[in-house]
């Protein structure tokens, strides 16, 4: 918070979740949300990416 990243990923390989905290309007970071293995990710700092998890956790 303190240096302004906008969003970061707590990745549990062994569970296939992935939790997304994204940077709020009050400079603090909400509650996270919340994906699983089949979920595509879209990444609110870049417009046009977006994650696939079934790739991710392919392994």
């Amino acid at each position: 918070m303190n240096f302004g990243v906008r969003e970061y990923w707590f990745i549990e390989p062994e569970s296939k979740i992935v939790s997304v905290f994204t940077l709020q309007e009050n400079k603090r970071y909400g509650r996270p949300e919340i994906y699983t293995g089949e979920d595509v990710i879209k990444v609110s700092i870049f417009e046009d990416l977006k994650i696939e998890l079934k790739h991710v956790f392919k392994y």
